[in-house]
């Protein structure tokens, strides 16, 4: 039950199927907890977010491009009464400021303008923020941003970027909201009847990959010829389970795509009886208590490096895109590899140098997450 009169809005790339952008709204239920708000989430999946996560939902369709059969899939007159009716309007958490499409910011800040009509307060919330690198995308994060009640991102660099872009507001830098989670949000003996039904032996490397290996592919990564990348994928699988004798557990947290692949790089493996794949799909707490069951993570999604953060998980970084460069330079951890070394024998040294060493990250990623997980709880108070 709701004990308070505050209606709030969030708005972000929800029910997408990606499993970081779900993790960013469990975070941020847990700042803004349902029983103290009454909460509207926008959302591309209305039905499985309402479900998940006991609150009220309009559809919203991003991540998928723009046209008229797209626009269909806006619930607009439901979320114009939501914003129009709402005490505080949230945008965030993720990657939403940048200009990478043209309708990217226009559509956050059309949001922000009819809440600000509307008398509501507008928070950006732990945010990512870049490239902004086009003449009406820094005008208008100049035009809007400063109308803001509330700027949080991310990383110092998403600061950077309003910075460069000429942005005259107070912006503190946060953290993902995804760390508002921690470890007390793990039902360990869910995790325990998950991984027996998955059959994952007990000692596991955990990884996971994006589906199109370089961030500036996603707009196009249906069309992409991604062999090049799975038969490399292949050889680090196998050489981990030949070096270190454990099982690889592959961790799908963008579906279809990623689990599309795991079955790809499957069939170009030597030890195929050692690469095991989660079949079914699972919520941010569950996926990260399989991180959380692993020997160490081999990871490329930003969202399996902040739940092995959470969960003190020693991880090698692959750099696939800024947002992942930028948080491990925000906690200190230097155990990476960039897409260029992937592909290269650099990897390896990599992979041995990290195995010999890893131990010795789970004190600072415990300090991470304990700075973090403040950071998120404390940046702004309503």
């Amino acid at each position: 039950m709701c004990v308070s009169n505050q209606k709030l809005v969030i708005a972000g790339a929800y029910g997408c199927g990606n499993v970081g952008d779900d993790a960013i709204l469990a975070g941020l239920l847990k700042r803004f907890r349902p029983e103290q708000f009454d909460i509207t989430v926008f959302t591309a999946d209305a039905v499985q977010t309402k479900k998940q996560f006991k609150i009220k939902t309009v559809r919203q369709k991003l991540n998928v491009g723009f046209s008229l059969k797209i626009l269909k899939e806006f619930e607009f007159i439901k979320m114009i009464r939501a914003i129009s009716t709402a005490d505080i309007l949230i945008i965030g958490g993720g990657a939403l400021i940048h200009d990478l499409r043209p309708y990217n910011l226009p559509y956050f800040f059309a949001l922000h303008a009819l809440a600000r009509m509307s008398g509501a307060k507008v928070l950006y919330f732990g945010i990512g923020v870049g490239p902004l690198t086009t003449g009406l995308g820094q005008w208008l994060c100049r035009r809007m941003l400063p109308k803001a009640n509330h700027i949080s991102v991310r990383d110092p660099e998403g600061k950077v970027w309003l910075q460069k872009a000429g942005v005259q507001a107070d912006v503190v830098v946060s953290a993902d909201p995804a760390f508002a989670l921690g470890p007390g949000d793990i039902d360990k003996g869910r995790i325990k009847q998950v991984l027996r039904m998955e059959n994952v032996p007990a000692s596991y490397i955990s990884t996971t990959v994006c589906g199109w290996f370089r961030s500036s592919d996603f707009w196009r990564r249906n069309q992409l010829d991604l062999k090049q990348g799975i038969l490399r994928m292949a050889e680090i699988y196998d050489f981990l389970i030949r070096r270190y004798r454990k099982a690889v557990l592959f961790v799908p947290t963008v579906v279809p795509y990623d689990r599309e692949l795991a079955i790809q790089i499957r069939k170009h493996m030597k030890n195929p009886d050692g690469f095991y794949c989660l079949k079914q799909d699972y919520s941010p707490s569950e996926l990260m208590g399989i991180v959380a069951g692993s020997e160490w993570l081999l990871g490329m999604r930003l969202h399996s490096m902040i739940f092995a953060t959470i969960m003190q998980i020693p991880f090698l970084g692959i750099i696939y895109d800024q947002k992942v460069d930028h948080f491990m330079k925000m906690i200190q951890n230097d155990c990476t590899v960039d897409m260029d070394g992937l592909f290269n024998d650099t990897i390896f040294q990599s992979l041995n140098t990290f195995n010999k060493n890893r131990r010795i990250l789970k004190t600072r990623l415990g300090k991470a997450y304990r700075l973090l997980h403040h950071n998120m709880m404390t940046s702004y108070s309503i």
